[in-house]
């Protein structure tokens, strides 16, 4: 997993960039001084930094940490304030799905009704289908399979996987997993699950002062950004456990991650998701 230990902000002319390492603040000011000097050459040519860097492909993912609960896994905070269960074990699948279309003018006037949310639509039965085929296609395999706000997501449990795996890359493929977060799973070497929703789901704005903040009133800023965010979140759930494919018992170096996840999202709870 790349979570560096420490960030440092840097201007160079009309650039500005952040840094990191593992081993010093200094060493990470140094990164940062020479990453905002290729900025400022880039814009002096014309050119736009945003052009020139691909989702997460350039540097680590700039996330404080929150707690370790083992060597394998960690609980960070995302970029909109979020937590996030990393793991370099646990082999977590995306899969987003369109959302239900709901009856046109006519057919509510004929009586149609928007489908209910624990209907599962098209696009989540063929999902499951192909999360069953897979299953079959590999014995032994089994699946934690949960909805979410906007989709699916699965967790192998019957043994650990490396973001690197052959059979990994095959299952995103076939499961269609959502690219930008393979994409992720890739640059930071770990697979990755939200805990707690998405902000605007739960009726708070997602701008809020970024870790590592640059002054003491951007900290206290935050920590009144969280203290709203926290209490909205208790109406809702990250996610739901719909299905169990294969066998329900867990590779005993998941248990402890499963629970985590279980407990922080809100799986089992009823309430509703986002």
């Amino acid at each position: 997993m790349k979570f560096p230990k420490f960030w440092s902000l840097a201007k160079s002319g009309s650039g500005t960039a952040w840094g990191w390492s593992d081993t010093s603040a200094e060493e990470a000011q140094q990164n940062a001084q020479q990453r905002a000097a290729k900025v400022a050459d880039l814009l002096r040519a014309g050119g736009s930094p945003a052009a020139n860097q691909g989702y997460y492909i350039d540097r680590p993912i700039r996330e404080q940490v929150l707690r370790e609960l083992d060597a394998s896994t960690i609980l960070s905070r995302n970029a909109y304030g979020a937590e996030v269960l990393n793991t370099t074990t646990g082999f977590f699948i995306d899969v987003d799905l369109p959302a239900p279309k709901n009856p046109g003018l006519i057919a509510r006037l004929l009586g149609a009704k928007p489908a209910a949310k624990s209907e599962p639509s098209p696009a989540e039965i063929a999902a499951l289908h192909a999360a069953e085929n897979w299953a079959k296609a590999h014995p032994g395999w089994s699946w934690r399979i949960y909805r979410t706000a906007a989709g699916l997501r699965l967790l192998a449990t019957h043994a650990v996987f490396n973001f690197d795996d052959a059979l990994v890359a095959k299952a995103f493929e076939a499961l269609g997993s959502d690219p930008l977060y393979r994409q992720l799973c890739y640059a930071q070497q770990c697979f990755r699950a939200r805990l707690t929703p998405k902000p605007w789901r739960v009726g708070i704005k997602a701008k809020t002062p970024r870790w590592p903040w640059i002054t003491t009133r951007e900290e206290q800023a935050f920590g009144q950004w969280d203290r709203s965010y926290r209490q909205a979140c208790q109406a809702y759930a990250t996610c739901e456990l719909i299905l169990t494919i294969g066998s329900s018992e867990i590779h005993p170096s998941l248990r402890t991650l499963v629970a985590v996840h279980d407990e922080v999202s809100g799986c089992g709870s009823g309430r509703p998701l986002a």
